[in-house]
């Protein structure tokens, strides 16, 4: 059952963005890219190159301006290539980074309310 974006602990906002996704499965590691529909503080969404599983751990690499990050996260949501991550790790860093990105985001007034 789709969430309710009105329950979600954080707003999401667009962002093209292009992603480089790796995974590690029966010991091997595969690198894909994806492109990035939206973000939030706790999370985003994408459009992913290859298929993935839900509850599939990962480690996503973008780039926001000057910012390049790599976080840990797990595949909250999937509907063929179109998959919702939630951020799993962050350090102080990464959290301040990604909230100047929706902060910015915010500025423009576009939240996006549907997935």
């Amino acid at each position: 059952m789709a969430q309710n974006y009105k329950t979600r602990s954080f707003p999401r906002f667009p962002l093209d963005s292009r992603l480089t996704i790796t995974v590690y499965r029966a010991g091997e590691r595969l690198r894909f890219w994806g492109r990035a529909a939206n973000i939030s503080e706790s999370g985003m969404a994408a459009t992913v190159s290859n298929e993935l599983s839900l509850g599939e751990t990962l480690t996503v690499q973008f780039s926001a301006g000057s910012d390049n990050l790599e976080i840990r996260a797990c595949v909250r949501y999937k509907k063929g290539h179109f998959c919702g991550f939630e951020f799993l790790v962050l350090d102080e860093e990464a959290r301040a980074i990604i909230r100047r990105i929706c902060e910015q985001l915010r500025s423009s007034e576009h939240v996006v309310d549907g997935r």
